[in-house]
Parts: C-alpha cells; structure tokens; sequence
C-alpha cells in the first residue's frame, strides 16, 4: 500500500516495528534503532500518504506513528 518513490524505503510495517522496539523500555540497542529510523532509508522517505494506516490488518494509524518520528517525538 505504501506509495514511497524510493526503492530503499524501509517501508511502514519496518518503520512501525523500530519504532515499537523503541518504545519499549527494556530494548537494549535504542542506539541502533534509531539510526535505522534516521538513515537514509527510514522515515524521512515516507511520503505520508497514510496508504499504509487505511489498509493495516490490525487498525494501527501506522502514519501517525511515523509522523510523530518525523517530527522527533520518540523518546531517547
């Protein structure tokens, strides 16, 4: 669903896992995983379509969460 021009975009179900694995409070490699959500390939090539929220299995707002990654709403 997801409409990325990029070829090496990540993409929304990856996006949504990294940062879920940021959330939690036991993850040990934060550090890592934020660097996969700011490379090259992470959020910043989403186009915010929000495609990926409307057809999610699981009724997640899978763009809301990559919006508040954007805009550096993920705790540290």
């Amino acid at each position: 669903a997801c409409i990325s021009s990029h070829r090496t975009f990540l993409g929304p179900n990856a996006m949504l896992a990294t940062i879920v694995r940021v959330l939690d409070p036991r993850e040990q490699e934060k550090e890592e995983r934020y660097r996969k959500i700011y490379s090259d390939q992470g959020v910043y090539r989403c186009h915010t379509s929000k495609a990926c929220s409307h057809v999610c299995p699981k009724e997640i707002d899978v763009a809301r969460f990559i919006a508040l990654a954007k805009k550096g709403f993920l705790p540290e």
